[in-house]
């Protein structure tokens, strides 16, 4: 704007998000349609057009039935005021739910996220692929909650009511989380390391340990928090006992040996068990199929989120055992993966001493955030908040600036010095 001054509206959340809505056991009214409304990539559309082919099924849950759960939405009050026309974070977060997210989910989908663009072709196209599901919708389903109560946006309601069924559709027997398969052909088939554990399988569904898993725990830990509803908490513990029998632990410390199970897939023999213990301890870093640091610095936060709001010991057990193998390998003293891996890794050391009370692991955590921003081994210019696990002419992943910015109010939260 050409004036000092905007006029802009502002939302007072209540004490806590009210539980005014609810998924239903019977998930019929959820189940996408077959067909959805004609729509051209130039029409003002609601969400991102969708058409699905003709050979492609419906998509397929792993439950069809699931209990009647709350779903998080606000109360509060809302003002106008005139304000210096300056950057407003309350405002970046409504626009970023009622322009963006609004945008490019899929309500034929369960409004699975679009997770990419391609703005080098004519049209330009948003893409759908394993990022849906492992990335975007991993992501945005724990921040949404959290969005909606900073800024009091309604618009787009029906996606919470969506995700929140989701997760509870996609809740296996064992009670880890799967990602269905069928239906959706443009997941699970990526060349990279990722997909090693389900190519040339007929898999029906597969876990997605580093952000599926992770990112479901923070969502969770949100909806208990803030509705109070058991069903989320049983969630969440199935969760974490899946996890645990899921992790190879040995003495003190624990890793993941798969990246990806999948559904059904046999127990690791003895033998292979111990030929993953041997790889776990000397690890190739760097986002490598045996990069297991890489793989469980998420799962940490998760299982710290989860203990905060509940305080289920299994969770904080876990979460330790998974730091300590991190601090056998000295994953974020190394450097040795790209910068938002290892940062991601500290932000979970950071919680689960917070969490813990831990001083001595916030310390140690404490000195390799201090040292991502020297510049001995990386592009550090905190005075831009550029940060790149490189030298030379390199750019930079956006997700650091998130990172950072989080690292320095955990460590504000920890009382570690104004400096942060």
């Amino acid at each position: 704007m050409n004036s000092r001054f905007s006029r802009r509206s502002f939302f007072k959340a209540g004490a806590a998000l009210a539980a005014a809505s609810r998924v239903g056991i019977e998930m019929g009214a959820f189940e996408p349609p077959e067909t959805h409304g004609a729509a051209t990539i130039n029409a003002p559309v609601e969400h991102a057009p969708f058409q699905r082919p003709a050979n492609i099924p419906p998509v397929k849950y792993m439950r069809d039935s699931i209990p009647p759960a709350a779903v998080p939405s606000m109360q509060g009050e809302y003002t106008d005021a005139l304000v210096p026309d300056t950057c407003d974070l309350e405002e970046r977060a409504r626009l970023f739910v009622d322009y963006f997210l609004n945008s490019i989910t899929v309500p034929e989908l369960m409004d699975e996220p679009f997770n990419r663009g391609r703005f080098d072709l004519f049209p330009p196209r948003l893409t759908l692929d394993g990022g849906g599901y492992e990335c975007g919708l991993a992501k945005y389903r724990e921040a949404l909650p959290l969005l909606r109560m900073m800024s009091g946006s309604k618009k787009g309601l029906d996606i919470d009511q969506a995700w929140a069924a989701n997760i509870l559709k996609c809740i296996g027997p064992d009670g880890l989380c799967y990602i269905p398969l069928v239906g959706r052909p443009w997941d699970g088939t990526g060349e990279s390391y990722y997909y090693d554990d389900i190519k040339g399988k007929n898999v029906e569904f597969y876990v997605n340990l580093m952000t599926g898993e992770a990112r479901l725990l923070g969502t969770l830990a949100t909806y208990y928090e803030n509705t109070g509803d058991e069903v989320w908490n049983r969630t969440a513990r199935g969760v974490v006992d899946a996890l645990n029998k899921q992790a190879i632990v040995v003495e003190d410390w624990a890793f993941f040996a798969r990246y990806t199970p999948f559904y059904g897939e046999p127990a690791l023999t003895r033998e292979q068990t111990q030929a993953a213990i041997d790889s776990a301890l000397q690890p190739t870093f760097g986002e490598t199929k045996h990069d297991y640091p890489e793989h469980i610095g998420r799962i940490v936060t998760g299982l710290c989120q989860y203990y905060r709001v509940s305080g289920y010991e299994p969770a904080k057990q876990l979460a330790f055992r998974l730091v300590n193998y991190m601090r056998r390998t000295k994953y974020i003293e190394e450097w040795n993966s790209h910068f938002h891996c290892v940062s991601l890794v500290i932000q979970g050391m950071l919680e689960i001493a917070r969490v813990a009370q831990d001083q001595e692991l916030a310390e140690y955590a404490r000195r390799s955030y201090d040292f991502s921003k020297t510049g001995e081994r990386m592009i550090a210019l905190p005075q831009i908040g550029f940060f790149v696990n490189a030298q030379g002419n390199a750019s930079m992943e956006g997700c650091v600036i998130g990172d950072m910015t989080a690292l320095a109010v955990k460590l504000t939260q920890l009382d570690m010095g104004d400096q942060y």
